[in-house]
């Protein structure tokens, strides 16, 4: 019995000494509706302004650029803005407050003359004297953009777990890669903003959309690069790490696994 106890531990540390955790990321590829894609930016456009997205994140960031193109102050009307993801909708009026506290105040150094007086010697910034004060922000429910200008929103994630599919290996290798696709009807994701706006008192509502159209797994090897950069002439003693293939229209899920 003992020695049948110690061969199963003998195999238990020597199989689990064999396996090895890697990193691993899902791309996933998106195809939209009257859209144009370049290497940074998915782009929609209408007679006022135009919206450009960056989809590249861990996660993905439906988040956009919109620029007023007229010379009329354009609003959005963020209480009427939303991100459709698979048909449940998300409104990008969160209504939340922040508050803010500047301090404000200064560290006084006396020394004692021979009379009881006290003699100012100097003041450094501290926490001495201080007075504070607090401001508290509340969310916007419209933001105007001025003519000929433009403004980040900031938006959401599109998806925050792997897509498992039994043609997709959980720890491919740079030899054994499997792409999913599909089309619109079919895509695990469909998603798009809706994003009211008005200019010279006339409203407007329009709809980004987007859909995963292809989704692979690919170990780290693949997905990253090593680059000696330099500044000011110098070259750096350190490689900085990049993605090898970032585009506008992609975006990937970061995970580990075990071979």
């Amino acid at each position: 019995m003992k020695n049948t106890l110690f061969i199963l531990i003998i195999l238990f540390f020597a199989l689990t000494s064999c396996s090895t955790t890697s990193n691993f990321y899902q791309v996933y590829t998106t195809d939209n509706i009257n859209g144009k894609t370049t290497n940074e930016y998915v782009q929609f456009e209408d007679s006022n302004c135009v919206i450009q997205y960056n989809l590249w994140a861990n996660n993905g960031n439906v988040g956009f650029k919109i620029k007023n193109k007229t010379n009329s102050d354009l609003t959005i009307d963020i209480n009427k803005t939303f991100f459709v993801i698979n048909g449940i909708s998300y409104s990008y009026f969160k209504n939340r407050s922040q508050t803010a506290t500047n301090n404000t105040g200064f560290n006084v150094d006396y020394m004692t003359a021979p009379n009881g007086n006290n003699l100012f010697l100097n003041y450094s910034q501290g926490i001495f004297n201080s007075n504070s004060k607090s401001i508290t922000y509340y969310d916007n429910k419209e933001i105007t953009i001025p003519p000929l200008t433009a403004t980040i929103i900031e938006g959401y994630t599109i998806s925050n777990s792997r897509y498992i599919n039994c043609d997709l290996s959980k720890t491919p290798t740079s030899e054994k890669l499997k792409t999913v696709k599909f089309d619109e009807i079919n895509s695990p994701f469909n998603f798009y903003n809706i994003i009211s706006y008005s200019i010279n008192n006339t409203k407007h509502r329009i709809e980004n959309k987007f859909y995963v159209s292809e989704i692979t797994n690919y170990p780290e090897s693949m997905m990253l690069t090593k680059v000696y950069t330099s500044i000011c002439g110098r070259k750096l003693t350190k490689p900085e790490t990049y993605f090898k293939n970032p585009d506008a229209n992609k975006f990937y899920y970061f995970y580990r696994a075990t071979r």
